[in-house]
């Protein structure tokens, strides 16, 4: 059965940290369901966790993944900020700006491939998170220039009182090198003329003396002496070819191509009449034919004779009547002469037919061209008139002659084996736990012990066919009592049996055991079902049934 992964919640988020000491994370806790409402019970699962921005599709801004194990009530917790990080980091959600959403989604088989299980919007308690940096002004201190009193920023290194003129509007660097400022104060200017080009230099190189421009001079001819290399091509080993510098270690270099013409590399494919050719002398092949056409043939039936087209021969048949495969036999019950068409040849059967009659005056059974019997005793040894049963009754034919010819004997009336075969049973266990939910007259799933005629589904009984049925419910409940109760639906109509409730918290454990009888049609059907608020409420127990 396909799991659809239901999650339902059952605290709400709990901050755990007021302090930058403590450890910080978010609480939270849920229970993992199938589609059928059943725990997902002492499995390791996998769940991501998201935070998103303003609603519950909006932009993930941090998300992690958890590997809990569900215990015996699907129940597993997790604290979201410890998990492994996937988008953001969780230090840095901006808790202070906009709302905040959680979603859920879980792998109920431990792997990655998730399923959304729902999203709610985060109310008050993680923006703790954010009072603890703009509530706490000891955790802000103050650089060179700046002070801070009772949360609020100021500068002390600014020479005037105007927070305005510190913005810087424009700035540009005009063509006679001036430098132009402006902010709120207005424009400034500083002329760089005096230190301009003091940083261009340039470097020069005469015979072996290196200049710089306003600089000094190097003499590079001690360092020149001795140091002319050239390079030589050696010679060629294959595909391998050397390059040799004086006064050092040559090179071996591989190259594929011997000549130093890479135009020769790129060939084109050509055909003239059945000659297909490669160009810059690549070759050349020769077709079979140029005849495109004659690759395409017709297959074509005249008379018995089936051909190919463009000569690819023929074949004839026997013959060009397709109905005479076709036979039927016939038998002419008044000649009693059986024939078989498109054959001239018949044969009488009349020699092998054979009538069966009666005599009653001597209570003889005879066959035309064989013998009689008289069947006076037979008859009145195996059927008689039973007036108090009210029908045939079957009597004993007799001792059986051998072992085996007790089985010839073992005769049923109809109404006994119709009976027998539209009398059935069946036996279910039921346990329902609220593990939290709000249940009204919710039908119950039903386990199958037995099931004669395979009539209950998983949470009901269908009728298949009408009559007078009997139930019977045996059990207990936890925690003073739950009411359960027979759904009974008949067409459009519903009704209940069987109500049992108990006072709560009147006892701890509730026994039941209850009967009822209905008259149903085809196709009604019945439910055990439950009324329950409570977390923690439970009961089992079992649901039998039989036709009458």
């Amino acid at each position: 059965m396909n799991k659809l992964l239901l999650f339902f919640v059952l605290t709400g988020t709990t901050l755990m940290t007021a302090y930058a000491q403590a450890p910080k994370g978010i609480n939270y806790q849920g229970v993992a369901r199938d589609s059928e409402g059943k725990p997902i019970i002492s499995k390791n699962i996998s769940v991501r966790i998201s935070i998103l921005k303003s609603a519950a599709n909006g932009e993930v801004e941090y998300s992690e993944t958890h590997k809990p194990q569900t215990n015996q009530f699907g129940l597993f917790t997790l604290v979201i900020g410890q998990g492994t990080a996937g988008t953001g980091s969780f230090a840095f959600v901006s808790w202070a700006v906009g709302n905040k959403w959680l979603q859920i989604e879980i792998d109920p088989e431990g792997g990655s491939s998730f399923q959304l299980a729902g999203s709610q919007q985060l109310m008050s308690v993680p923006y703790a998170f954010y009072s603890e940096y703009s509530g706490n002004s000891s955790s802000l201190m103050a650089g060179q220039g700046i002070s801070i009193n009772n949360n609020v920023i100021s500068n002390t290194g600014d020479g005037d009182t105007s927070s305005t003129n510190e913005l810087i509007t424009g700035a540009s660097l005009t063509a006679d090198k001036k430098l132009r400022i402006t902010d709120a104060g207005g424009t400034k200017e500083v002329d760089l003329n005096t230190i301009a080009n003091t940083d261009n230099q340039s470097l020069t190189l005469a015979g072996t003396t290196l200049a710089i421009s306003g600089g000094n001079t190097v003499d590079l001819s001690s360092a020149l002496s001795g140091s002319n290399q050239n390079l030589t091509l050696g010679t060629i080993a294959g595909t391998n070819r050397t390059i040799n510098i004086t006064n050092g270690t040559g090179v071996t270099l591989d190259v594929a191509d011997n000549d130093n013409n890479s135009t020769n590399e790129i060939q084109t494919l050509t055909k003239t009449g059945a000659v297909v050719s490669l160009s810059n002398g690549g070759g050349a092949i020769t077709l079979n034919d140029d005849n495109a056409t004659n690759e395409i043939q017709a297959l074509t039936k005249t008379g018995a004779t089936i051909s190919l087209s463009n000569g690819g021969g023929s074949i004839t048949l026997n013959d060009d009547n397709a109905t005479n495969e076709i036979q039927d036999l016939t038998l002419n019950t008044g000649t009693n002469i059986l024939s078989l068409t498109n054959d001239a040849t018949t044969v009488d059967l009349t020699p092998y037919k054979q009538s069966l009659t009666y005599t009653p005056a001597t209570n003889s059974l005879a066959i035309s061209g064989g013998n009689n019997v008289n069947i006076t005793s037979t008859l009145t040894q195996v059927l008689t008139t039973n007036p108090n049963a009210g029908a045939i009754r079957i009597q004993n034919v007799g001792a059986p002659s051998a072992t085996t010819d007790a089985t010839t004997k073992g005769y049923v009336d109809t109404a006994i084996a119709t009976a027998i075969a539209t009398n059935y049973a069946f036996k279910t266990s039921y346990s329902f736990i609220n593990t939290g939910g709000s249940f009204a007259d919710s039908p119950i799933s039903l386990t199958e012990d037995f099931d004669d005629f395979n009539v209950v589904g998983t949470n009901r009984f269908t009728a298949p066919s009408a009559g007078v049925y009997s139930f019977n419910v045996t059990g207990n409940s936890t925690m003073g009592g739950i009411p359960i109760r027979l759904k009974v639906t008949s067409g459009t109509t519903t009704y209940f049996d069987i109500k049992r409730q108990q006072s709560y918290p009147l006892a701890s454990t509730v026994n039941y055991h209850d009967s009822i009888i209905f008259k149903l049609n085809a196709g009604d059907t019945v439910e055990l079902v439950v009324t329950s608020t409570g977390l923690g409420e439970r009961v089992d127990g079992f649901l039998f049934g039989h036709k009458l």
